[in-house]
């Protein structure tokens, strides 16, 4: 079975390795993918700031085309406009030169015809040269007025053509600010894909480690593959052994000839018997506690307890008290979860037939003046109201496993705390030779609980079920597992392989495998399979045989004995890992017989019983008698033993429980309920045991405890906190006054009427000789909690004058709560 469990446990880690495996890769796709995306994303951002760069620069050399274009037009027009008027120039030059040659002609030709005529057409001609020469004036002023025309035609089409060019170079000048514009956004989104290059480069480092970290992973994996390899070697090796020993023969003295059951029979009075545990686990039991032998009783509840826990179990009531209260402040501390349970032990303490509230009736109260039986216990004086107290118990919750999807665990709201209780007390304690498994059983008369049970023999029948090892030297249960039904019992570990006995038995010695221990069972666990499986993972085993007697002599045994000291027992021999392990069967009859299976001690004699019983003579009278009964040693050791969980039980559950103070319709908080006071039984034990000078009994131990929860030093240093803070008054007071709570008897606060043991030190001694008398109406006592202020309210000047604005005050307190 060795080889089995640690096939499961590889095959556990090959399903964990490769869950990682897959884990990896489903990470490593989903960076790979991110990552492919951010470079698509970057690509296109290049892409786009590419085709924005492109399309800038075509712009601009468009732009710059037309500019040229327009200037070049320009330039044409204007040297149009310059030929058109040098041209238009030369043509007056032209017709002027012409009309000047045309003149001298006419001059000379009238010269001639002067010169030819008589002196008397001189003065015609003379006139009509005048005439002529005042027509050429004219002409010439005409033509001068059309081409000055023309010129202002062609100075208009300048100046359209001059507009047309501011208004191209205002164009253009809005472009260029657009492309400076998008010169911007383009360096903007070089900047940007230069940063998504660096993220692509960071990112792409993250893929190699986690690149280097699959390949590590791989080669684990192939490591564990290997081993896997070999484990399945191993494992039909295991199967194997597993058949072999299905196979063996039954016990050597199931013999079929009557003749030689008498020779063994005979042969047996003549030998010793001699099965023990010679290489076995003999230290005794350890406390691995610091400092044990100076600690104080609620260290050892502590150590004893899942104390880690305690900090999360807060946050978790902080936010179930503020979804429950609609969102209204809500706060629990560390020293308020002690405070609360310390109040729980405290009922739990001085039981009483009322309702609960009863207990935070004081002396001042007159509920129960005719009441001789009634005590007056007055526990709001520890700092916690009694609507504090429901609200606490309300948002009572525990921490749970994260849930795993398409799976339904009907023990999500305890199993973490169960398995965080099991490593606590393995911690806490290292168990001696000897472990025992029973059952254990808390009560629970309510509804819901899965996995409930009905055992008609426990003390409290109905309820639920626990699978508990205890320690037998001290008594102490250290490992404790949950009865879950019958279906998903089925699917725990080992059952289908040895069945549901030895699979138990398996489970609750699983820390301590491979290292000799003798462990006593139950006979609801003890058989020749769990005799041998309990071999094979390094444990020796004592156990109770009545109905799994499959392979064990019980018929034969039984027959051997008829009268009170009779004995009898036989041998079974097998080889595991290369030697031979006998396996004994004991019979003694006492009152009943008693059939043990037992690969661990012997049948030398043990110490002598004594036995006290009454018998009633025929006259009538009754006589006590006392008989010895002499027991063989694997008798004694279970004797011994085996009861230790039941004591364990009997002080956990005895005139009042934990299951009786706190009432719940929750049966989760009974289970917590269950390991509290498992607990406190533990701790109660191991003070006893390792510090004997101050040893106590189970009711002094649990005041003690009790005491030290309702003072624990965490809401000391919260009360500390609050109490020694010193603030002055305002400006208009005195100066030298300086408020601040100081110890004194207990009275009522003043402005919220809680009973407290603090007051002012602003208000006048009088009074007792130490100025504090009770209730004295000089003393300003004050409630030292913070969350009321009461301390701030009265240097502010609030001051209720009645009980009516004191619960208002508390309320409205209470509702304030600082956070």
């Amino acid at each position: 079975m060795v080889e089995v469990r640690i096939v499961e446990v590889r095959m556990v880690e090959v399903r964990m390795v490769a869950a990682r495996i897959v884990e990896a890769r489903i990470v490593e796709a989903r960076i790979v993918e991110a990552r492919i995306v951010e470079a698509r994303i970057v690509e296109a951002r290049i892409v786009e700031a590419r085709i924005v760069e492109a399309r800038i620069v075509e712009a601009r050399i468009v732009e710059a085309r037309i500019v040229e274009a327009r200037i070049v037009e320009a330039r044409i027009v204007e040297a149009r406009i310059v030929e058109a008027r040098i041209v238009e120039a030369r043509i007056v030059e032209a017709r002027i030169v012409e009309a000047q040659i045309v003149e001298a002609q006419i001059v000379e030709a009238r010269v001639e015809k002067v010169q030819i005529v008589d002196a008397q057409i001189v003065e015609a001609r003379a006139l009509k040269a005048r005439i002529v020469e005042a027509q050429m004036v004219e002409v010439q002023a005409l033509k001068a007025e059309e081409v000055q025309v023309e010129a202002e035609e062609v100075q208009v089409e300048a100046e359209e053509v001059q507009v047309e060019a501011e208004e191209v170079q205002v164009e253009a000048e809005e472009v260029q600010v657009e492309a400076e514009e998008v010169q911007v956004e383009a360096e903007e989104v070089q900047v940007e894909a230069e940063e998504v290059q660096v993220e692509a480069e960071e990112v792409q480092v993250e893929v190699e480690e986690v690149q280097v970290e699959v390949e590590e992973v791989q080669v684990e994996a192939k490591e564990v593959q290997v081993e896997v390899e070999e484990v399945q070697v191993q494992l039909v090796e295991v199967h194997l052994l597993v058949k072999r020993i299905k196979s063996l023969n039954r016990w050597t003295l199931l013999m079929t000839v009557k003749r030689q059951n008498k020779t063994w029979m005979v042969s047996l009075k003549r030998r010793l018997l001699l099965i023990s545990a010679s290489n076995g686990f003999s230290q005794p039991t350890q406390l691995r506690m610091y400092n044990y032998a100076d600690a104080t009783v609620f260290e050892y509840f502590l150590a004893c307890f899942p104390s880690n826990l305690v900090d999360e179990i807060c946050i978790l009531m902080m936010q179930k008290g503020r979804e429950q209260r609609k969102g209204c402040p809500f706060t629990v501390t560390k020293g308020d979860f002690w405070l609360f349970m310390g109040y729980l032990l405290y009922i739990l303490c001085h039981p009483m037939d009322l309702p609960i509230q009863d207990y935070w009736e004081g002396p001042l109260s007159t509920k129960y003046e005719n009441c001789s039986a009634c005590v007056k216990h007055d526990i709001g004086k520890f700092g916690l109201s009694y609507g504090r107290f429901r609200r606490l118990m309300q948002a009572f919750t525990l921490p749970q496993y994260p849930a795993i999807e398409g799976k339904n665990d009907p023990f999500c709201f305890i199993r973490r705390f169960v398995d965080e209780w099991n490593v606590a007390m393995q911690h806490c304690i290292s168990p001696g030779k000897f472990l025992v498994v029973d059952e254990s059983m808390g009560q629970w008369l309510g509804k819901g609980m899965p996995g409930l049970m009905y055992v008609a023999r426990k003390p409290t029948p109905n309820g639920r079920e626990g699978h508990t090892t205890a320690d037998a030297e001290t008594g102490c249960i250290i490992f404790y597992e949950v009865y879950e039904g019958k279906i998903l019992m089925a699917e725990k570990e080992h059952v289908n392989e040895l069945g549901a006995g030895t699979a138990i038995a398996l489970r609750l010695t699983a820390p301590w495998v491979h290292s000799g221990r003798i462990v006593i069972l139950d006979s609801g666990f003890a058989s020749l399979k769990t005799a041998i499986a309990l071999a094979e993972v390094g444990l020796y085993m004592i156990g109770n045989v009545k109905t799994a007697h499959s392979g064990f002599p019980k018929k034969w045994l039984n027959s051997q004995v008829s009268q009170r000291g009779d004995r009898a027992c036989a041998t079974h021999s097998f080889t595991m890992h290369g030697r031979q392990m006998d396996v004994l069967a004991a019979i003694d009859k006492d009152k009943q017989p008693m059939s043990l299976i037992g690969t661990a001690g012997t049948t030398s004699m043990g110490t002598t019983l004594e036995r006290h019983f009454t018998v009633r003579h025929s006259s009538g009278k009754w006589q006590t008698r006392t008989a010895t009964l002499e027991q063989w040693h694997i008798h004694e050791l279970y004797r011994a033993n085996f009861n230790a969980i039941d004591k364990h039980n009997s002080k956990r559950q005895g005139a009042t429980s934990f299951e009786d103070t706190w009432k719940t319709h929750s049966w989760w908080v009974r289970d917590y309920q269950i390991l509290f006071g498992m607990s406190e039984v533990n701790a109660f034990l191991l003070w006893n045991k390792f510090k004997p000078s101050h040893a106590m009994s189970m009711t002094q131990f649990r005041l003690q405890l009790c005491h030290q929860m309702l003072t624990n030093q965490w809401i000391q240093e919260e009360r500390e906190a609050a109490c020694r803070k010193v603030i002055p008054c305002d400006e208009e007071e005195d100066t030298d006054t300086v408020h601040e709570l100081v110890h004194c008897d207990r009275g009522h606060c003043r402005m919220c009427g809680v009973v407290t043991r603090w007051r002012c030190a602003c208000t006048p001694q009088s009074g007792t000789a130490s100025g504090k008398k009770r209730n004295d109406a000089s003393a300003m006592f004050l409630c030292p909690a913070s969350k009321r202020r009461c301390l701030i309210l009265h240097i502010k000047g609030v001051k209720p004058q009645n009980l009516k604005q004191q619960s208002a005050l508390r309320w409205w307190s209470d509702t304030t709560e600082s956070t």
